[in-house]
């Protein structure tokens, strides 16, 4: 649907992940409080780059995007 008065979000199709960022340090949490940080070690560093504090919190979606741009949670 489009038109005024719409608004949708992208269905990103990845893991739903709390970043908690303390001290320089990232720590990832799935939505069932389980830690995914070593699976995700990768993001967890680049989120300490990315940000310009050393504390926050942040909710995201941790997802692949294939060569169109498209999520492929596989």
């Amino acid at each position: 649907m489009s038109g005024a008065g719409w608004v949708f979000e992208v269905k990103w199709d990845g893991y739903r992940a709390v970043v908690d960022l303390a001290g320089g340090d990232a720590t990832l949490t799935s939505r069932n409080g389980n830690d995914l940080t070593a699976r995700f070690s990768g993001v967890a560093r680049e989120v300490v780059k990315a940000v310009k504090t050393t504390d926050c919190v942040l909710d995201g979606e941790v997802c692949a995007l294939d060569d169109s741009g498209r999520a492929s949670f596989s």
